[in-house]
């Protein structure tokens, strides 16, 4: 739910680190007051922060003050209540300021650039892509059109748009954005500032896309100690690029160290927010998620639920923010084998996804093609074929042809297909997994692993069992680079490898390869070993 740059009004941007509280100014003096309720914004006291601007626009408006002062303090109150997880009093009361500047300076006045800026970051963190972007290029074109385009401004909207683009999968146009952001940035500001925080995390976030992990780092590190500096590190909006160097130690395969960060995320949240924010659901679900890749399913499950329980709360029952939530808690169930609550839980994930944003939006990828891997466990394959082939074209379209975010899809397609018994097209599917995933960065490996293990199994049952040897070793050496050499997965590959060198006359090698499973995984029983050693070797 947080966001990155938001530019409303300079009052907001203030040098220095954190502080215990912001001096009391006189009741009636509104500009003093309005200093005062940007500092506590800042230094994340957010009820007082409210307290403070709802004074100042009530002074504007008994005072009849001039339009801009007024929109300025309805523009902070709109942020205020942002933060505090209040979207549709923040939208309301941001229309309100943009209408007024429109109205007294008309509507190609600059005047209203921080409304159009704060009322796209609303758009964008509710997952309204189309009508965020409207809005960002808006503001962007009046202030570039102004016959002093303010260099700050002009930044920050760059970096909105470039974290709006790599929302909607388009990395490419992110990164220049965020590139661009940073050059326009560096020069004018101090290396300390929070905007150069800002940009630098933003660009770290689209070289991490990228698969450029270490140069991506180096940049949310730098972005990290600007924050703990000018904001303190205990700042709920510091705490943005905490949450983004969890996803990295995540996407590395660290999940114990991940699952820290994400521990210390959710901890500053629920002290700063309260424990029913918006942003604490989404921390919530980033811990669970942690959880899971660390073998921790039985504690995810609730966190997940809990964040579920906030959103609908905060945001309502159909809020699509919601179905990340709900794809996670479904893969969950699935993995369980509680494969109707799965299939509920999914349904409605895609129902408000597309009343929400239509049938063409990318991120129904996801939950379809959940759904349709419990219809291909459960046997439905006339039901999972269209939903993979749906969800391939929404990723195709949106990332290209050749992007890793293909693989998960293409390989449930290539089993259903396999299951159903076309086998040449599955060979096809399989075969263009396994070549994203060869180009791709290191990171791929679980899907490559899956891409090859599942065509090695293809080509064993057409009796092409070389074939199988040699894309079960490659698979086997993908595993243990990837996840270590005592991974579950590691014990299955070498079952499966353990069996076809038995059938191509390798028992010996089958026998060690069974042994290297059953010290993995308990359940290779001595059955299994004891049949291949009935075997001999052949010359």
């Amino acid at each position: 739910m947080s966001c990155g740059v938001v530019c409303l009004s300079a009052a907001l941007i203030l040098a220095g680190g954190p502080a215990a509280r912001a001096a009391e100014p006189p009741a009636d003096d509104a500009a003093a007051l309005a200093l005062r309720a940007a500092t506590e914004l800042r230094l994340g006291h957010y009820a007082d922060a409210e307290t403070a601007w709802r004074r100042v626009i009530a002074l504007r408006e008994a005072e009849r003050a001039p339009t801009p002062e007024l929109a300025a303090a309805l523009e902070g109150l709109g942020e205020v209540l942002r933060r505090r997880g209040r979207f549709d009093d923040a939208e309301a009361v941001l229309a309100r300021a943009l209408a007024l500047e429109e109205r007294t300076f008309g509507p190609e006045s600059r005047s209203a650039v921080p409304s159009l800026t704060a009322l796209g970051t609303m758009a964008r963190s509710r997952g309204r892509y189309e009508e965020a972007e409207w809005l960002y290029r808006r503001a962007l074109a009046l202030e570039e059109k102004a016959p002093a385009p303010r260099t700050v401004k002009v930044g920050g909207l760059l970096g909105n748009l470039a974290d709006l683009c790599r929302a909607q999968g388009r990395p490419a146009e992110a990164e220049d954005l965020s590139r661009r952001a940073l050059a326009l940035l560096e020069p004018i500001l101090p290396a300390d500032h929070p905007d150069i925080a800002r940009a630098l995390d933003t660009l770290g976030r689209n070289l991490i896309d990228r698969g450029l992990l270490d140069e991506g780092e180096a940049l949310l590190r730098r972005a990290r100690a600007i924050d703990e500096k000018t904001l303190g590190p205990e700042h709920p909006e510091g705490v943005v690029v905490l949450s983004d160097l969890a996803d990295l130690e995540l996407r590395r395969q660290r999940a114990p160290e991940a699952v820290k960060l994400y521990e210390r995320v959710l901890s500053i949240r629920e002290r700063a927010l309260g424990e029913n924010h918006p942003d604490v659901a989404t921390a919530l679900n980033n811990l669970a998620v942690g959880l899971v890749a660390a073998g921790r399913s039985a504690q995810a499950e609730p966190l997940y639920r809990r964040a579920l329980a906030i959103g609908e709360r905060a945001l309502g029952p159909d809020d699509s923010s919601l179905a990340a939530t709900l794809d996670n808690l479904a893969s969950l169930d699935h993995d369980a084998g509680e494969d109707d609550e799965a299939e509920a839980l999914l349904r409605r994930s895609i129902g408000i996804l597309e009343t929400a944003h239509g049938s063409d939006d990318v991120r129904l990828a996801t939950p379809l093609q959940i759904l349709g891997e419990v219809y291909r466990v459960q046997e439905r394959l006339e039901e999972a074929a269209p939903l993979f082939e749906r969800a391939l074209s929404l990723l195709d379209r949106t990332f290209g042809p050749e992007h890793p975010r293909l693989l998960k899809t293409l390989n449930g397609l290539a089993a259903v297909t396999q299951d159903k018994g076309d086998t040449a097209r599955a060979e096809a599917l399989y075969r263009r997994s396994i070549g994203i995933s060869d180009a791709a960065p290191d990171e791929v490996w679980p899907e490559r692993a899956v891409g090859l293990n599942n065509l090695a199994l293809l080509y064993h049952t057409l009796g092409r069992k070389e074939e199988a040897k040699q894309l079960l070793m490659r698979a086997l050496a993908a595993l243990e680079r990837g996840a270590g050499p005592h991974h579950p997965s590691v014990a299955r590959i070498l079952v499966n490898l353990a069996a076809v060198c038995a059938e191509t006359g390798q028992a010996s090698y089958a026998r060690s390869l069974y042994r290297r499973a059953a010290d993995i995984d308990a359940t290779v029983t001595e059955a299994q070993i004891r049949r291949v050693s009935a075997r001999p070797d052949r010359p």
